[in-house]
């Protein structure tokens, strides 16, 4: 029995424009996909770089205030130091250092 070849005239199988067109789309699908996952990995970098700088501000904040009510008077000369302006109106030997009453916010 000898079966013709106008019974398989259909195709099977795929063209090369196809798998090209295929190879194509993938390709893009898993480039999109590593930048995705790049960009978040920069985000979180990003977010505890910035967590860690805050926390070490708070730190040395913290550090720098103990230190200052650590700090004492000391009398020389009949004046205390640290010598403190009220108000910004210094008098005195400190008169030079006179300056207005800081504003508590900035003028937008």
């Amino acid at each position: 029995m000898h079966i013709g070849h106008k019974q398989f005239h259909g195709r099977s199988g795929l063209g090369l424009i196809e798998v090209t067109i295929s190879a194509t789309i993938l390709f893009l699908l898993a480039a999109s996909l590593v930048e995705a996952v790049d960009q978040v990995g920069a985000l979180g970098r990003a977010g505890s770089v910035d967590g860690r700088m805050q926390i070490d501000a708070q730190d040395a904040v913290t550090k720098i205030t103990q230190d200052l009510k650590a700090a004492a008077f000391v009398n020389a000369n009949g004046k205390d130091y640290p010598y403190l302006f009220e108000d910004g109106d210094a008098d005195g030997d400190f008169a030079a250092h006179s300056h207005p009453v800081p504003i508590e916010h900035a003028p937008v």
